[in-house]
């Protein structure tokens, strides 16, 4: 049990170790406009100008309408 616990600790602090590597690296490409994740639009398409998309101010306030039979 030991192993499997030291083996998962492992994959952790692997990933935490990485992880703001990789932040950093996507946030220089000139493509993600200094950004660590490119962000798309509600409908799922990436925006003309690049920002980030607040789902909470756009998205939250879309309504969808019902599929009629």
């Amino acid at each position: 049990m030991h192993r499997y616990v030291l083996v998962w600790l492992g994959v952790f602090i692997a990933f935490a170790a990485t992880f703001p590597t990789a932040m950093l690296r996507v946030s220089q490409d000139k493509k993600f406009a200094g950004q660590p994740v490119k962000s798309l639009t509600c409908e799922g398409k990436y925006p003309k100008v690049k920002g980030v998309i607040s789902w909470a101010q756009t998205c939250s306030q879309m309504a969808v309408k019902p599929i009629k039979k």
